[in-house]
């Protein structure tokens, strides 16, 4: 693997879900690095519409920023599933950490005893210091199991920071065009050929992934949300939203409360 000079870590929030779940489906797209791990039932998980993996309990799950997952949660035998998992952003030479390294979506089951401590210690530590060094260390874990990617290609990388840095305002193809110095139809062919998708659903992708977030993460209304991500017509974000994940924003918020985040 090519040498890697400089890790940072920023935004570590911890997380914790006990609760009955049914056969639903869960959609989420996360603008951060969540690594979880299964306490007590199962689990299936897909990225990008890739073929669902199994994960037992303590398995552990990783879902780079940006990368949509497909979820299904199974209770154990009293019915319950319980899981916790850490939310941080990683940046590996300047770079997301997704934009750099491959990471496997479960680890080795060697893997999940200091997986489980470091996310532990995320969730419990009130002190930041120690919260850091156990983010760290979970890191150092997750390093030996990734591969480097391919130098990414400039283009790519400039796509990518110019939509993070605008997303919450008006932009499309000519915006991005204008920014990277080339014509509207090449930015077509770009977010194609690198996201397999036009540059307003790459836009959106992005939009949506924040407006998550928040939804998770805050107790901001729902318009608020969506005014913050860029989006001003609330029918047309609903519209998409549930599209993305399968259920309108609030019902999305409201699933995500009826975990009960207590002590796993």
């Amino acid at each position: 693997m090519k040498r890697i000079r400089n890790i940072t870590v920023e935004n570590i929030i911890g997380g914790r879900a006990s609760y009955a779940p049914t056969d639903e489906i869960h959609k989420k797209i996360l603008p951060c690095l969540t690594v979880g791990q299964v306490i007590h039932g199962s689990m299936g998980i897909a990225l990008d519409g890739e073929e669902m993996i199994s994960a037992g309990e303590m398995c552990v799950f990783i879902a780079p920023a940006g990368k949509l997952q497909k979820l299904m949660h199974v209770p154990g035998e009293d019915g319950i599933f319980k899981a916790h998992w850490a939310f941080l952003d990683v940046m590996v030479d300047g770079a997301p950490m997704g934009d750099v390294l491959t990471l496997p979506t479960v680890l080795p089951r060697a893997s999940s005893g200091q997986i489980y401590a470091a996310i532990r210690a995320m969730c419990e530590e009130t002190i930041l210091s120690r919260r850091y060094i156990a983010a760290y260390r979970m890191l150092d874990t997750l390093m030996a199991h990734a591969t480097a990617h391919e130098p990414e290609e400039e283009t790519r990388t400039a796509i990518r920071r110019f939509v993070k840095a605008n997303f919450d305002r008006r932009i499309g193809a000519d915006e991005i065009a204008a920014a990277l110095g080339c014509s509207a139809p090449q930015v077509f062919r770009y977010t194609n050929r690198y996201f397999g998708m036009s540059p307003a659903n790459y836009v959106n992708h992005v939009r949506l992934s924040h407006a998550a977030w928040q939804l998770e993460q805050t107790d901001a209304p729902v318009r608020s949300i969506a005014l913050s991500v860029g989006f001003e017509d609330m029918p047309y974000f609903t519209k998409l939203f549930k599209k993305t994940f399968l259920l309108p924003p609030g019902e999305y918020r409201e699933r995500r409360l009826r975990m009960d985040n207590g002590r796993v």
